[in-house]
């Protein structure tokens, strides 16, 4: 299920996204089903019947909206979100109640590091304990599994089995990065002279660091990253300041070349790609999360599993 909820922005500009991001999943993947549809509005009797015509599920993976558990979105923000209805924080409800339909053998949830401590995050885990699954919580960073930003992220993955392993960090690799700017630098546009760049100085609020000749990681890159922000990730070199292009963005996230956003236009290629997971942190997440599944159930495509059969149902 791809749904890109409709944001203000896009109300006040008349336009509507909301299939963006499904038609990305049919460029680069080929689901068996794919519904695009809002989380909140999803007809669960329809959820369960698609199911019914395919094998059971063996993971089911959420990457719920993180906007309003993030730092960098403001108070103000998040408080507008609620009387809008806008905000993401009650998603974690229609999110259990179609895991009561799908029944998966294991669920992953990922999220940013605020999740784990916010009231969303302890009604999801205390919700799915109590239907029977075992569950690790982890906060991670790309750089220890080779990625090339400092992307921490949030992951729970509860389990009809016990005994979940999770991935073990690598040694941090230490190198510079600028011989992965330098080659994309030609297509990085000089942002030298916008407000937004001005305005880093003044602010009193933390800003990113500048990638230089002497970096060796990124910050971690935001999906506002297109629009111009100043607290977006930015290059500095000669005395000039660039915006990264989305080549070089894509290659800072781990993302391989075989994925296609080429298709889209250049706001939502940014978007796409700098809300997205880091590529690496989550391939060894997802390495660990199959290991988990092999040993318990075997190399099938199909798993048999019962949290619910224990009862008859």
């Amino acid at each position: 299920m791809e749904h890109r909820p409709v944001e203000a922005r896009d109300r006040a500009s008349g336009r509507n996204l909301s299939e963006v991001h499904a038609l990305n999943t049919l460029v680069n993947s080929s689901p068996r089903i794919l519904l695009n549809e809002d989380i909140h509005h999803l007809e669960l009797d329809r959820l369960g019947a698609l199911l019914a015509e395919c094998p059971p599920i063996g993971l089911a993976h959420y990457s719920l909206g993180c906007d309003d558990h993030s730092n960098a979105k403001s108070p103000r923000d998040k408080e507008r979100s609620l009387e809008d209805l806008s905000t993401m924080l009650d998603m974690v409800y229609p999110a259990l109640k179609q895991i009561e339909v799908v029944n998966p053998a294991v669920v992953l949830v990922e999220n940013v590091p605020n999740f784990k401590a916010s009231g969303a995050g302890a009604m999801m885990g205390t919700t799915l304990r109590r239907m029977g699954y075992f569950l690790t919580e982890m906060v991670l960073n790309g750089l220890d599994f080779g990625a090339y930003q400092g992307r921490e992220r949030y992951y729970m993955v509860a389990s009809v089995f016990p005994g979940f392993v999770p991935p073990k960090p690598e040694q941090r690799a230490g190198g510079r990065l600028w011989p992965v700017i330098e080659k994309h630098l030609g297509d990085c546009a000089d942002v030298t002279v916008l407000k937004s760049i001005q305005a880093r100085e003044s602010t009193s609020r933390r800003m990113p660091a500048f990638l230089t000749r002497e970096s060796t990681s990124c910050p971690t890159i935001l999906k506002s990253q297109d629009r111009g922000v100043k607290d977006a990730v930015y290059i500095q070199d000669g005395g000039r300041i660039y915006k990264p292009s989305v080549d070089l963005v894509q290659e800072l996230m781990s993302i391989p070349d075989s994925f296609d956003v080429s298709w889209m236009a250049k706001e939502q290629a940014t978007e796409t790609l700098g809300q997205s997971v880091d590529y690496r942190l989550h391939s060894a997440v997802m390495a660990a999360v199959r290991d988990h599944l092999n040993v318990n159930c075997g190399r099938h495509t199909v798993v048999q599993h019962g949290i619910r059969s224990k009862e008859g149902r």
